[in-house]
C-alpha cells in the first residue's frame, strides 16, 4: 500500500491492484484535502490520404525531389465518457454520475459535462472532469468505481491519444497526480472500448484507491454497472459485504 497525504501527494505510477491510502494531515486547514479529480483527455481520429508531390521549377532548382506525402483527409469525432458508479457494501447501486446525471444525489460528485468530439490536436487538458468530495459522499456508498467507455464504439487502439488521470488540486490544474493511464493507440487495449480504471473504497480510517486498468468487452455504462464494475468489487475487495 502507498500511504499518501493529500496536501502534498507525490506522483504515483500505479500498477494493477496497487493501493493508495488517502489520509488527512490533521491540520485545521485541511477542508479541501479530500477533494480529488478524475480527468479524461483524448483526441479525435485523423484519417490520412497520400499525395504525390512534384516540385516546380524553382523547387527542382533548389534540390527538391518528388515524394509521397501524408495529408489529413478527414477528422472523425471521438466521444469517450467518464463516469463514477456508486455502490453500497453489498454492491447495490446507490447512484451513477455520468454525462446524463452530472451531479450525484448527495452533491459530492460533479461531472463537468459531455465532450462529444475529442481534441483536433493532442494536448494535456481534460476533455471531461469529475470532481469527488470524499468527505461528503453519501454514507451508504462504500465503493466508487471509475470507468471509461466509448459512446460511438471506437476501439481504444484506434484513438491516437487517450490519457486518464486521478489527481488533487483544481479541475484541469493538477497539484499532484495520484495515478495516470495511457490507453489510446495502445495494442494492450486492441479491440476494446471500455475499461475500469479502479475504485475508491471507504475504510474505518478514510478512503483508499485501488488501481485496476482492466479493459472489457462491454459496450455501455449500463453494461459495466451491472457487469465488470460489480465483479471487480466482489472479487478484489475485502470490504465487500461488510
Amino acid at each position: 500500500m502507498v500511504n499518501v497525504n493529500l496536501k502534498k501527494v507525490p506522483k504515483v505510477n500505479l500498477t494493477k491492484n496497487q493501493v493508495v491510502c488517502l489520509t488527512k494531515d490533521g491540520s485545521k486547514n485541511s477542508s479541501n484535502l479530500h477533494r480529488v479529480f478524475f480527468g479524461a483527455n483524448w483526441s479525435a481520429i485523423r484519417r490520412y490520404r497520400t499525395e504525390n508531390y512534384t516540385p516546380g521549377f524553382l523547387g527542382r532548382l533548389f534540390g527538391k525531389k518528388a515524394e509521397t506525402r501524408k495529408a489529413v483527409e478527414s477528422i472523425e469525432n471521438v466521444d469517450l465518457d467518464a463516469s463514477i458508479l456508486m455502490y453500497d457494501s453489498n454492491c447495490r447501486r446507490v447512484d451513477i454520475v455520468y454525462y446524463g446525471h452530472k451531479v450525484s444525489n448527495c452533491g459530492a460528485i460533479i461531472h463537468s459535462g459531455d465532450d462529444v468530439t475529442g481534441d483536433s490536436e493532442d494536448d494535456e487538458d481534460d476533455n471531461e472532469t469529475i470532481s469527488i468530495d470524499l468527505d461528503k459522499v453519501d454514507q451508504r456508498a462504500k465503493f466508487l468505481v471509475v470507468i471509461l467507455n466509448s459512446y460511438r464504439h471506437h476501439k481504444f487502439d484506434e484513438i491516437p491519444y487517450a490519457g486518464l488521470r486521478i489527481y488533487t488540486g483544481e479541475a484541469g490544474k493538477p497539484d499532484e497526480i495520484l495515478a495516470a493511464y495511457k490507453v489510446g493507440n495502445n495494442p494492450e487495449f486492441k479491440g476494446k472500448e471500455a475499461m475500469v480504471l479502479g475504485y475508491f473504497y471507504r475504510t474505518d480510517s478514510g478512503w483508499e484507491f485501488k488501481a485496476d486498468g482492466t479493459s472489457t468487452l462491454e459496450r455501455s455504462i449500463a453494461e459495466m454497472a451491472d457487469g465488470s464494475a460489480k465483479s471487480l468489487i466482489k472479487s478484489h475487495s475485502k470490504y465487500y459485504g461488510k
